[in-house]
């Protein structure tokens, strides 16, 4: 109890020291010199860390792609333009750079100096204490970012990624770069890790997107360095094939026994190459369709499955991302837009979809209307030329991840801890509740990345994150007399997650570690900004509990800012600068604050007593 009193005497203490010395003003001083740094700062890392400019302006355009923002080419040639001048730019943004931090770390000196009553260090000693920080503290933050990252990433279980089915399994692709394969009954029969089964030394495994000599081979370590995650996975009888970021196939003939690879290059003349994005596969007999994109054009490959071999190649200068079939002809869509031909022959034609300019995720296609997933994770229906967004009671923004219609118009919206269901192909979506064997309610834990139907009629596979699987039967679809809606009842067939305890574990040390990192970073910055010894326990006293208070601000953050979603998709991405600003603001007021009790831990004198006592008399006074 005596601590506890201590403690709040040293806490209120420090708070009335902060409004005595203008610490909010002076806090709003150091923003500003912040977000006037961060200026210099993006030109030079655009310039250290040596952007593509083809790969930048395809990241752009795509973004506006996806938001349906159109007339950008403007805003492109500005860009490119700076692009074009990066050098110098960087040359004069580095020194203003320099001059903008050494500001900020000058003006936090003045403010530490004044809170202790003491006088500045000389120009010489203060640049040269500074100049070592701005070396060695953003080495210091990237190795702390990736060693927290590499810690999660070990910790954490990892994802299923898709399922697919042939005529015998289920195939399951994980991100850690296995595939689990169940049988019928979904019993799990066998793991493959189908990267140790890949001979990356074999040579001439690229295909040529645009046809230019490249003698330029990729193989061992050097495949290694720029396979990335996998994104998709297809199974055909025995043949399977996986896609993993940026361009790699990598496929099996045999049901997964031997394995062999392909990738995609853009040869630069034959003197360099560039890996383009392959946006989505489709095997439709003994072809395998791929799509890819790179710059402002899209390439579709018409593969020959058993040695992929090109059959069909062709370039098209606008964006398409989704493979899709309908009544015997293949689809892609574009922005506003799908492109359309008979499986054979290839002739393509183009729809335009009035008062639609927005990518799309996924569509599904019926004679009297259509369904799309737009890439902001909104749910339409465009019929007769009338665009309508169906009534789903899902968080459009955040809680919709896909959804799949089957062949009999049913089907499902699926994404964080959400289901919907529709008997109609998609014009409603009806509240799903799931139940287990004895009749409770239970409630889904985990985002659905992916879903299938079984092979029982009106019963479906569910996977998503933490390797979480749920077996799904449909048996009763009534109407809910509180809601006067339909309800949708699944019985829960077959449950797999991991525990509680293991899911949370990875957040829990990874918060940890952060908090560290910051008390660390915290602690030097209160040894070394007074010109003045500061006793190392006063300066880790501030650094705990001003670290404390950031957490728990972010933490507090975070539950206030779904309440504000409403006008981040009215503002969009200008939501970011208000936002950013306070989290910023707050952050360095916070840093100031525990400035003062590095002070009075320094000099325990300085604490008023009796703190408690005092307040209640005031209070019982008035």
């Amino acid at each position: 109890m005596n601590l506890l009193i201590k403690f709040i005497n040293l806490i209120y203490t420090a708070f009335l020291n902060f409004t005595k010395d203008k610490m909010i003003t002076k806090s709003n001083s150091i923003a500003y010199s912040i977000v006037i740094a961060i200026i210099p700062l993006l030109t030079v890392l655009i310039r250290i860390a040596n952007l593509n400019q083809r790969e930048l302006i395809e990241y752009i355009t795509r973004f506006f792609a996806i938001y349906g923002i159109t007339g950008v080419q403007p805003v492109l040639d500005i860009i490119q333009d700076i692009l074009s001048r990066a050098n110098t730019i960087s040359g004069i943004g580095f020194l203003f750079l320099i001059y903008a931090i050494l500001k900020i770390f000058q003006d936090l000196e003045e403010i530490a100096n004044q809170v202790f009553e003491v006088e500045s260090r000389g120009f010489l000693i203060r640049t040269s204490v500074y100049t070592s920080w701005m070396i060695f503290l953003p080495i210091i933050i990237l190795f702390m970012i990736d060693f927290s990252r590499k810690v999660e990433d070990f910790l954490k279980p990892p994802d299923y990624i898709e399922i697919k089915k042939n005529n015998k399994n289920f195939f399951l692709l994980r991100e850690d770069m296995l595939i689990e394969i169940y049988n019928s009954n979904f019993e799990k029969e066998a793991l493959i890790d189908f990267l140790t089964k890949v001979d990356f030394l074999s040579l001439n495994r690229k295909i040529i997107i645009n046809q230019e000599p490249l003698d330029f081979d990729l193989t061992g370590n050097a495949v290694k360095t720029f396979l990335k995650k996998p994104k998709r996975i297809e199974v055909s009888k025995d043949f399977i094939v996986i896609v993993c970021e940026p361009s790699f196939i990598i496929f099996s003939l045999d049901s997964g026994i031997s394995w062999d690879f392909r990738y995609f290059v853009f040869s630069n003349k034959g003197k360099s190459f560039e890996l383009p994005t392959i946006e989505d596969i489709h095997v439709v007999n003994d072809n395998l369709l791929v799509l890819l994109s790179f710059s402002n054009q899209t390439y579709f490959f018409i593969l020959d499955k058993e040695y992929l071999d090109i059959k069909n190649r062709y370039v098209f200068d606008s964006f398409y991302n989704k493979i899709y079939f309908y009544e015997n002809k293949i689809f892609l869509s574009g922005q506003g837009s799908l492109l359309y031909s008979e499986i054979s022959p290839i002739s393509w034609n183009l729809i335009n979809i009035s008062n639609l300019n927005t990518t799309f995720e996924n569509f599904y296609l019926l004679k009297d209307f259509s369904i799309f997933l737009s890439a902001t994770k909104r749910i339409l229906i465009y019929e007769n030329g009338i665009i309508q967004f169906p009534s789903i009671k899902i968080n459009q923004l955040e809680n919709i991840n896909n959804f799949k219609i089957f062949s009999n118009k049913n089907g499902f919206i699926y994404g964080k801890k959400e289901l919907r269901y529709t008997i109609n192909g998609g014009k409603e979506w009806f509240v799903v509740k799931t139940f287990d064997l004895e009749g409770r309610e239970q409630k889904i834990n985990f985002t659905i990345q992916d879903l299938i139907e079984s092979n029982t009629k009106d019963h479906f596979i569910l996977i998503g994150k933490n390797q979480s699987i749920y077996g799904l039967q449909l048996y009763s679809i009534s109407i809910d007399p509180k809601i006067d809606l339909p309800i949708v009842k699944l019985k829960l067939t077959l449950k797999q997650e991991i525990s509680k305890a293991r899911n949370l574990l990875p957040s829990i040390v990874t918060l940890i570690l952060n908090y560290l990192y910051i008390v660390i970073i915290l602690f030097f910055f209160y040894m070394i900004l007074p010109n003045k010894k500061i006793p190392i326990l006063a300066a880790f006293t501030g650094g705990v509990i001003s670290s404390l208070g950031i957490v728990l601000f972010i933490v507090l953050f975070k539950l206030i800012l779904p309440f504000f979603s409403s006008s981040r998709f009215v503002y969009g991405i200008w939501f970011t600068v208000p936002i950013g600003m306070m989290i910023l603001l707050t952050t360095i007021q916070i840093f100031l604050y525990g400035l003062e009790i590095v002070k009075l831990v320094s000099n325990p004198d300085l604490i008023q007593k009796n703190v408690i006592t005092n307040l209640v008399s005031k209070i019982k006074n008035q």
